[in-house]
């Protein structure tokens, strides 16, 4: 559960999935379309590439144009159905990092607000605290804290990868003393165990295994630019896409 898909963080009942536009599906997908038109490349077949090049580039503009929000400094949802981007700062937000189409302006302030409203003892949240309903916490949940240390690690922000990491493997080291398990998410700051979507208590779960595996070998590391050749500063229009 996340307030990111709720009208009213207090009434589960308010979901509304299908009314956003969220920031991390469209940042995977213009990962995909980048892949696509890299394959097509080395397949010689320019017209595929130039066609995925175009989505991507496409896809870019309007991520930048309605999922970043200058006032909030952050990447945001976007309500296409009230037109208006979502009030609530998620780790969703550093997926753009993570396919490098983020300036590195966008990285700066969104790394600031990781730090300020994301961060806390226990790991990287899924949402500010204040976002989460009465009661409950955010959860902190493993595949985010990949996606934190390499897209803060990309753009320079090694302190704060190496803090989200440390932060994060301290208390998976604590719970597994206590539960021996290594479960799939847990509330932060000492919260009670999360149940799972069947309400039974969560059991141990591999990925949170390969992201503590990964992270232990590699915490942090200096900026490689290697998933998107790209980045977001520096993306310019591709030929052949047209003026929308």
């Amino acid at each position: 559960m996340s307030a990111r898909w709720l009208a009213d963080p207090a009434q589960p009942a308010s979901v509304q999935t299908t009314a956003l536009l969220p920031i991390d599906l469209n940042s995977v997908l213009f990962g995909l379309e980048r892949a696509i038109a890299d394959g097509c490349e080395r397949r010689h077949d320019q017209a595929c590439a130039t066609q995925f090049l175009a989505r991507a580039w496409h896809r870019k503009q309007a991520i930048d144009r309605y999922l970043w929000s200058p006032a909030e400094g952050a990447y945001l949802d976007y309500n296409w159905q009230q037109g208006r981007a979502s009030s609530v700062i998620s780790a969703a937000m550093l997926y753009p990092l993570f396919v490098g189409i983020a300036s590195s302006a966008q990285a700066q302030s969104v790394a600031r607000l990781a730090r300020q409203r994301l961060l806390g003892p226990d790991g990287l949240a899924a949402t500010s605290p204040w976002g989460a309903p009465p009661g409950s916490s955010p959860d902190v949940w493993a595949p985010l804290q990949w996606i934190a240390v390499h897209s803060l690690s990309d753009y320079g922000q090694q302190g704060l990868a190496r803090a989200v990491a440390q932060q994060w493997l301290g208390y998976l080291r604590r719970d597994f003393a206590v539960t021996g398990q290594l479960r799939e998410r847990f509330a932060p700051e000492g919260s009670a165990t999360l149940a799972g979507d069947e309400g039974l208590p969560e059991g141990s779960l591999g990925a949170t295994a390969g992201v503590a595996r990964a992270l232990l070998a590699t915490p942090a590391r200096a900026p490689s630019g290697d998933r998107v050749p790209l980045p977001g500063a520096q993306y310019s229009k591709p030929a052949g896409t047209g003026t929308k």
